[in-house]
């Protein structure tokens, strides 16, 4: 399946003003330039977003024959033309575009800020993706993919937390991508936006039943919690000294294993988990390691 960002999309997260909508349905090509006199040549490949500051309209409104060559090359590579700076459309501009059914946009932003945030859409509409089983969440300002076998209660517990005031991305499957800064980002599919499937119950829609409150767009994963029946046979990180990490695509992510047993808050222990990771990383406060120094402390003076 051919990757490709929607017009509207792009309108809507660039704050774009239509000023010519093209023929071509979507955006297909991941590139972004801005014109430059080597986009003349004859080699030269024009790209999926060209951009057009101040200079570059000024350079174009004093050379008609450059203008005459932008059409030319147009005419050969269709391409959607952003206008920054808020600069006023030339009627030679609005011309070709209509001509040549170009989309033809203008946006409010300098140059510089509009090609950083077109990067980033393109980065993301374009990158690698990859679908994983598991339910992810907005937990204490936290990604949180829970991972286990089918069963397991990652729904279920899903729903607690989300009832503890946290919130869902997505339920049963989790599209997985790197963003333009290289952090691994997670959402739902389109189907299953806002879903939550509990069984015996169904498929529920949290923001119907929760509020829109209960309903994170995306998020980076910083964390995976895998939830495991206890076994006996098994040992398990008693201390918490243990650090694992579970690499999806370019990103190493903090792994924790929650053993689970009849009984057992599987909420409040995956929300603690959380916390625990959070203090780790963001206050580099870690408990455990502070209690085995103070174990060792002790020890030394008796």
């Amino acid at each position: 399946m051919q990757k490709e960002v929607d017009y509207k999309k792009l309108l809507n997260e660039l704050k774009l003003e239509l000023i010519n909508k093209g023929l071509n349905k979507s955006l297909r090509k991941n590139n972004i330039r801005v014109l430059g006199l080597d986009l003349f040549s004859d080699d030269a490949s024009f790209p999926g977003l060209l951009l057009i500051g101040k200079d570059e309209l000024k350079y174009l409104d004093s050379n008609s024959a450059m203008v005459s060559r932008l059409k030319e090359r147009l005419s050969l590579e269709k391409t959607t033309i952003i206008v920054a700076d808020a600069m006023a459309i030339p009627n030679y501009l609005l011309d070709i575009a209509i001509q040549l059914g170009l989309w033809l946009l203008r946006s409010i932003e300098d140059l510089s800020l509009l090609y950083f945030r077109a990067y980033g859409i393109l980065k993301e509409a374009f990158s690698t993706r990859l679908s994983m089983h598991g339910t992810f969440l907005n937990i204490h300002g936290m990604g949180v993919l829970i991972q286990g076998r089918s069963g397991i209660g990652k729904s279920e517990t899903a729903l607690d937390l989300i009832k503890r005031g946290h919130e869902l991305i997505s339920d049963d499957l989790v599209e997985l991508y790197e963003s333009s800064s290289g952090k691994l980002i997670g959402e739902a599919p389109d189907l299953l936006k806002h879903k939550l499937e509990i069984r015996g119950i169904g498929v529920v829609d949290v923001i119907n039943m929760f509020g829109a409150s209960s309903y994170y767009p995306k998020k980076s994963v910083e964390l995976v919690i895998e939830l495991k029946e206890f076994s006996k046979d098994e040992s398990y990180d008693r201390l918490g000294l243990e650090c694992n990490y579970v690499k999806i695509l370019n990103n190493e992510i903090r792994k924790m294993v929650i053993p689970v047993l009849p009984g057992r808050n599987i909420a409040l222990l995956v929300e603690s988990a959380t916390l625990k990771a959070k203090l780790i990383k963001y206050m580099a406060i870690d408990d455990s390691k502070e209690f085995v120094a103070m174990l060792d402390s002790r020890r030394r003076n008796d």
